[in-house]
């Protein structure tokens, strides 16, 4: 009876112990299928509305939603802007006086302490797919296309724009040189994107679910540069990409990895 008692534990032990082990692997399983674990401690950026992306403030322990116009100031070292004191610091004079004082040292230490943070940050962006983004047969890619507006577009060789955040995408995703458009009394530069994937049958997962699929872009290497637009010269972000996924932002599962 004992002998009984005992094998039967040791089997329950031992069933236990596959459960767990199938439980593990199915856990680490899943989270290879997500993309969170990708941008866990990154620099988050996303695009809102039609024509707009920010960023997730929460990286410099900020609770206002993050503005490109911020980290464009930030990686110029642009402290009147940066600190939005232009209305109390509005002539060169004034500008040089409160640089040269002990505030404005302060303030200058705090910023480039972010500066340097920033420069060193991995960073993500999450761009949704516009929903007439549809699976190319010819390329087998799946072709996506926005436009950006000609008081926002630099024509920035070798980068792709997305709204002033400019970044260079891997040669195995193709991209056609920026259409121009007309719209009313303004024009657009429409851009075009073509991120291969693998089956046929994924991309029509994709086409099925496309309102919550969008492009997932890990970058660093922040920087700025100035171009001309239809009226202003303006900066642009530039960023260099390290890998670019196809995801589904509501279940987390990655369709692609480039």
């Amino acid at each position: 009876m004992n002998s009984q008692i005992i094998s039967m534990k040791q089997n329950m032990k031992y069933i236990v112990i596959m459960l767990f082990s199938m439980y593990v692997f199915c856990l680490n399983a899943q989270e290879s299928r997500s993309y969170y674990s990708l941008i866990e401690n990154t620099l988050k950026f996303r695009k809102k509305g039609l024509d707009k992306v920010v960023y997730d403030p929460s990286f410099f322990s900020s609770s206002k939603e993050g503005e490109l116009a911020e980290i464009n100031n930030l990686l110029n070292l642009d402290l009147i802007r940066y600190y939005k004191l232009w209305n109390t610091y509005d002539t060169e004079l004034k500008v040089k006086v409160f640089l040269e004082s002990e505030k404005g040292k302060e303030l200058y230490q705090k910023m480039k302490q972010e500066y340097d943070k920033l420069k060193s940050s991995t960073c993500s962006l999450i761009f949704d797919l516009p929903r007439s983004s549809s699976y190319d047969l010819t390329s087998k890619c799946i072709k996506l296309s926005f436009s950006v507006s000609q008081y926002s577009f630099g024509n920035i060789e070798n980068y792709t724009e997305f709204y002033q955040l400019c970044l260079s995408l891997p040669t195995s995703i193709k991209t056609e040189k920026p259409k121009k458009i007309f719209g009313g009394s303004d024009y657009f530069y429409v851009n075009t994107i073509y991120i291969p994937i693998d089956s046929e049958s994924k991309a029509l997962e994709v086409e099925n679910n496309i309102k919550n699929c969008a492009i997932l872009v890990i970058f660093n290497k922040l920087d700025t540069v100035k171009k001309k637009t239809a009226l202003f010269t303006e900066s642009f972000i530039l960023g260099r990409s390290l890998n670019v996924y196809l995801i589904n932002t509501r279940d987390g599962n990655i369709y692609t990895k480039l």
